[in-house]
C-alpha cells in the first residue's frame, strides 16, 4: 500500500494541467515560427533545409557579379528583379548542384572557395557547362634546345635547284624574248646616233662664228 501512496514516475504518466499544456503549446509555436523553411532555389529541386540535415546549403553571394552567375546558371529569371542582398536573405542552393572542385574539401561536401564557387549542376534541359568539361587551351609545343633560333632562319623551303641549269621555256615566252631583244637593239642603235650628233654639235657651233 505504501507504494500506492507514493507512486513513481515510471508506473504512473504524468498528467499536465491546462495552465502547463497551453504553455508547451506556446512553446512549440514560438519555435515553429522562428524555424522558418527554406527550400532549395534551383528549378526541379525539392530539397529542404530542415527536411535535409545532412545536406549543406548556401546563401547567395552578396556580390553582385558572382550573384548574377548563380541566377543565369540556376536558370531564375524571376529572380533578377531581387538585390543580391535580399536574395543573399531569403534564397539558398542545396549542395547537390556543386561540382566537386568548387568545395575547400570535396569529401565533406559543408563549405564553398570563397569568392569563386559557382553552381553548375542543374536537372534543365539547358544546363550551363560544367567545369570538369572545360577542355584547357592548347599549348605551344617547345622544343628543348640549347641554341636559340637565330633571326636570319626562315621557315621557308629552300631550292635545292642549280642556278646554273638551263631554264625551259614555252613558245610564247621564247617569242616574247626575241621581241624584247629586238626593242633593246633598237634603242641601242639610237643612244648610239645621239650620242654621235652631240659631238658634232661644238663643230657646227664653230662655222656659224
Amino acid at each position: 500500500m505504501a507504494a500506492l501512496d507514493n507512486p513513481s514516475d515510471s508506473e504512473y504518466p504524468v498528467i499536465l494541467t491546462d495552465l502547463e499544456l497551453g504553455s508547451a503549446m506556446d512553446v512549440e509555436t514560438s519555435k515553429s515560427k522562428r524555424r522558418k523553411s527554406q527550400w532549395c532555389s534551383a528549378i526541379n529541386c525539392t530539397n529542404e533545409r530542415y527536411e535535409c540535415p545532412g545536406l549543406s546549403f548556401f546563401r547567395f553571394p552578396r556580390d553582385e557579379e558572382r550573384c548574377k552567375k548563380w541566377l543565369i546558371n540556376c536558370r531564375r529569371q524571376d529572380l533578377l528583379c531581387k538585390s543580391p542582398r535580399e536574395l543573399y536573405t531569403s534564397n539558398v542552393l542545396c549542395a547537390i548542384h556543386f561540382e566537386d572542385s568548387e568545395y575547400t574539401d570535396p569529401h565533406r561536401r559543408n563549405r564553398l572557395k570563397p569568392l569563386k564557387a559557382v553552381p553548375t549542376i542543374f536537372n534543365i534541359p539547358n544546363p550551363p557547362p560544367k567545369f570538369a568539361n572545360r577542355r584547357p587551351a592548347p599549348r605551344e609545343k617547345k622544343i628543348a634546345t640549347g641554341e636559340q633560333n637565330s633571326p636570319s632562319s626562315s621557315s621557308q623551303p629552300v631550292s635545292t635547284e642549280d642556278p646554273s641549269s638551263p631554264v625551259s621555256l614555252t613558245s610564247t615566252q621564247q617569242n616574247r624574248m626575241v621581241k624584247l631583244k629586238k626593242k633593246v637593239d633598237s634603242q641601242r642603235k639610237r643612244i648610239k646616233r645621239l650620242q654621235s650628233s652631240c659631238l658634232h654639235l661644238p663643230h657646227a657651233n664653230k662655222k656659224r662664228n
